[in-house]
């Protein structure tokens, strides 16, 4: 499986990843909450159900982003570096007319990753056309069962102050 995965920022540690998938010409860049346990040399059932939605919606490839790096099984604090670096990688590759699948899901257990995705719509909105995707579950953006089809999706416009709140609850300096 490590072949197939040709995009890939994971340390040897495991317990986060940046980014995972695969290079093509009709990307769907899937932004969720956290990463699962799968890497770039083992998959796991998210990663697959990512790739068969990819398929069955004619994209070419995918790639898997998340509101926080952390893998959800090692949950704990916010780090700020862990945020700054996955901003970055964020921003390098949701590119302008790129075509993003929001499944972040319920993020209010951890009231920093609302906050965390504050910030990140609040960067993208920067991007211009931007293709917005989405699956609901209970009323949230959402990576439900067996559900193949991406329905059009506007995400909150995110003000200045409501950004500038968020980076204030993270103690986050730009």
């Amino acid at each position: 499986m490590a072949d197939y995965y040709d995009i890939h920022d994971e340390p040897e540690e495991d317990e986060h990843r940046f980014v995972i998938g695969h290079s093509g010409n009709s990307r769907l860049v899937f932004l969720g909450r956290c990463p699962s346990f799968g890497n770039s040399n083992r998959t796991d059932p998210t990663m697959n159900y990512i790739k068969r939605t990819a398929v069955g919606s004619n994209y070419d490839s995918h790639l898997l982003l998340n509101i926080y790096p952390q893998r959800i099984q090692s949950l704990g604090d916010f780090d700020q570096g862990l945020h700054r670096q996955n901003i970055e990688i964020i921003i390098k590759h949701i590119n302008d007319g790129s075509h993003v699948w929001a499944a972040w899901d319920d993020l209010s257990r951890r009231p920093y990753l609302l906050h965390c995705r504050t910030h990140i719509l609040w960067l993208l909105q920067k991007k211009s056309n931007l293709h917005w995707k989405v699956c609901f579950a209970g009323g949230l953006p959402a990576l439900p069962d067996n559900v193949m089809n991406l329905f059009e999706y506007t995400p909150p416009y995110i003000r200045d102050d409501e950004k500038d709140y968020a980076l204030k609850e993270l103690d986050y300096r730009e």
